[in-house]
């Protein structure tokens, strides 16, 4: 509950989104302060392992390779260092699930631009707007690299893919945006 890294301290209950977020409510109607915040945190790692194992897997990594990838991505410094505040530690699991998604809609199946409006109002709704937007540009640029680097699609319909993403990213802000407002 209390982030020693940040100046003096920080109350990462206290953070932007703390208290507003569905997710954060719903987290602690079930259990107390203390217990809620960890099982809010390790549900959050435990996504991001499944997500990042996915996409690697997508990217037809082995499966042992692809465990390396999720245990690296979750374990790093940065992941752990952060991921006391819940705000950052919301966006670690719905990242690699955008690329997930990025990579689908690359490859024709649009019906995960729904997927990509989910997790873009979760980002929306949990976490701080620079990182709801990084999320979406990092996002984004696998999405234009998977779309280009297709040979079996003309190159004129090659940006479908990134639009109908950003229209998913349109549509899940317009859905985290009546929670918000």
């Amino acid at each position: 509950m209390w982030y020693p890294y940040i100046l003096s301290g920080f109350p990462a209950y206290l953070s932007q989104t703390f208290f507003f977020s569905p997710a954060i409510l719903l987290t602690f109607r079930i259990f107390n302060a203390i217990t809620g915040y960890h099982v809010f945190i390790m549900v959050h790692m435990f996504f991001t392992v499944l997500g990042t194992y996915w996409f690697a897997r997508l990217l037809r990594l082995s499966k042992s390779a692809a465990l390396f990838t999720a245990l690296t991505y979750t374990f790093c410094q940065w992941v752990i260092n952060f991921s006391p505040i819940i705000s950052f530690s919301s966006v670690y699991p719905a990242l690699p699930f955008l690329c997930v998604c990025a990579y689908k809609i690359a490859m024709g199946r649009y019906r995960y631009v729904v997927g990509v409006s989910g997790a873009v109002a979760y980002i929306w709704l949990t976490s701080y707007t620079e990182l709801a937007l990084y999320a979406m540009i990092i996002s984004g640029v696998c999405c234009t690299f998977f779309s280009f680097t297709r040979a079996d699609i003309p190159l004129q319909t090659r940006l479908r893919p990134i639009i109908l993403f950003m229209l998913g990213g349109v549509l899940g802000t317009a859905l985290a945006a009546f929670w918000i407002a």
